[in-house]
């Protein structure tokens, strides 16, 4: 069974979710508007959606991971947005933190 990582591109007018194969293959893609007007807690519930979408197209046990990239500076062994300058209010947000509270979980080990 091939493995498959989850992948967000999070920007400051749109967001995308990808499912990307092995061999570096987009297998399905959400594209989103960033509602950064509405602040962080909306932004990332949306995100958390299209995650959904892209993670229910595959069986469990093909999740291998999920990588996040901003636009800015990332604290990567923190999982903090340290700054970005297209997410306006998003400085300091705990990225990591957040994925692994709200859909990380639910990963196999």
């Amino acid at each position: 069974m091939k493995k498959i990582v989850l992948a967000i591109d999070l920007g400051g007018t749109n967001f995308r979710v990808a499912a990307i194969n092995e061999q570096g293959i987009i297998e399905k893609r959400v594209k989103k508007p960033t509602p950064v007007q509405e602040g962080c807690n909306s932004v990332f519930t949306c995100l958390l959606s299209a995650l959904g979408e892209v993670y229910q197209c595959f069986p469990k046990k093909q999740i291998y991971g999920i990588g996040v990239g901003v636009a800015g500076v990332i604290d990567i062994e923190k999982g903090i947005i340290t700054q970005s300058p297209n997410l306006v209010g998003f400085d300091g947000y705990p990225i990591k933190e957040k994925l692994d509270a709200s859909f990380l979980e639910s990963l196999p080990k």
